[in-house]
């Protein structure tokens, strides 16, 4: 009897002394959140919410960097004054009384001309279109700092009037845009098409060309 009772008890004993050791390997754990804390995001998109966020943030401390050579300046201004004289103007007042959103705007716009004029070489009836979405993009965003801005009732009916009237015809050019780019597409994938089904129909042609390269046979009908 006796004897069971010391194994009974050594038994428990062991058991509590794993507990413990159990316990004193695991990490500590944090401190709940308080009650009105936000839940945290989690999984791919929370990490692509976050990404997008600095994403943002890099491109905003990208604009308000320091200000753009002269030279860059003055090619931007003379590119905008070509498309649209009153928003040069604009430009040129928006510099004299808010140095920090000219500097923005002029820099994106320079990085929107970068990419346009490349796009001259290739597609001339396009860049046309993508500049002329360019200039009104910076039209209505110039009009929106004027509205916030302004204390004016009347000022502020007739620019939100000038904004919807620039908006309607730049979803109109946008969609344009888009129409021609989805053509654009569908005309690639027509061609890719066609040389998938050529290529599926010399399979074996394509494989002997193929497998005399890889074994070094000389093909005697070659021009040089």
């Amino acid at each position: 009897m006796k004897t069971r009772q010391r194994l009974t008890f050594g038994a428990l004993t062991l058991l509590v002394c794993a507990g413990m050791l159990t316990a004193q390997e695991r990490p500590p754990q944090p401190p709940p959140p308080p009650p009105d804390a936000p839940a945290p995001v989690m999984g791919m998109g929370g990490q692509m919410g976050r990404m997008a966020q600095g994403k943002g943030k890099m491109s905003d401390a990208r604009l308000r960097g320091a200000p753009l050579s002269e030279k860059s300046e003055q090619k931007t201004l003379a590119w905008i004054e070509e498309a649209d004289a009153e928003l040069a103007a604009d430009l040129a007042k928006l510099k004299a009384e808010a140095p920090q959103h000219y500097r923005m705007t002029i820099r994106r716009m320079n990085m929107a001309r970068r990419k346009l004029d490349r796009l001259r070489e290739r597609d001339q009836e396009r860049f046309a279109l993508q500049k002329k979405i360019h200039i009104m993009e910076a039209k209505t965003r110039m009009l929106s700092a004027r509205y916030l801005k302004s204390d004016d009732d009347a000022e502020k009916e007739r620019l939100r009037a000038d904004m919807k009237k620039i908006l309607t015809e730049l979803f109109d050019l946008r969609e344009q845009d888009r129409g021609r780019e989805v053509q654009r597409l569908e005309k690639e994938l027509a061609r890719l098409r066609q040389s998938l089904e050529k290529r599926r129909k010399n399979k074996e042609r394509i494989i002997a060309r193929r497998l005399d390269e890889l074994t070094g046979v000389m093909d005697d009908l070659r021009w040089d």
